[in-house]
């Protein structure tokens, strides 16, 4: 004979019963409550079920972070590296001048502004630049859109442009018209740097 073990539903004694006396009415001894005893359905819900969870949701996370490796490994090898930024201007080194210690400065006295001037001041706009010989008139492939800047340089393919009224402007350099693609190379072949070839 084979015995299995179960629970009162009432008051949760463990009681020991034959195979033969599931599906009958018993009573508990301890409480006195009557029930019909079934066998358990098979459920995987036990420590086989939580192994079984743990096990998928770990192939999961895993599988998730493998991608994501893959995906900043693939997009690291197609992006191209940066090229070096180039000056338009480079900057005259100046000569060391001789301070004269004997010559004492006058005294500096400190002028009151009236706060509705010291406001206005602060929230003046940048001064616009004055034409150079570097400016020009910038214009995009379909020729609706135009500017007038100064060349500022190269970040990679951006293309920097320093505008007239004091702000500065970025555009890629394959959106640029052929004409000043063509006087891009021509400056940076001037300056010895590598031509770009988008």
């Amino acid at each position: 004979m084979t015995y299995s073990s179960g629970n009162c539903p009432q008051c949760g004694v463990k009681f020991n019963v034959r195979e033969s006396s599931f599906d009958t009415m018993r009573r508990c001894e301890a409480c006195g409550f009557k029930f019909v005893l079934r066998r358990a359905p098979f459920s995987i819900t036990g420590c086989l079920g939580n192994l079984l969870s743990l096990i998928a949701v770990g192939g999961f996370i895993l599988l998730c972070c493998g991608g994501l490796v893959l995906f900043i490994v693939f997009q690291n090898a197609e992006s191209p590296p940066p090229s070096t930024v180039v000056e338009s201007d480079p900057v005259p080194a100046q000569e060391p001048v001789a301070l004269d210690t004997t010559v004492t400065p006058p005294e500096l006295t400190p002028t009151a502004v009236p706060e509705t001037q010291a406001a206005q001041l602060s929230q003046e706009p940048p001064a616009p630049q004055t034409k150079s010989d570097d400016t020009r008139t910038w214009s995009d492939k379909s020729g609706k859109f135009s500017t007038e800047a100064r060349f500022g340089g190269m970040i990679g393919t951006t293309v920097v442009l320093h505008k007239t009224d004091g702000t500065t402007s970025k555009v890629q350099f394959d959106q640029l018209s052929d004409a000043d693609r063509e006087w891009i190379d021509a400056r940076r072949r001037r300056d010895g740097v590598r031509t770009v070839n988008p």
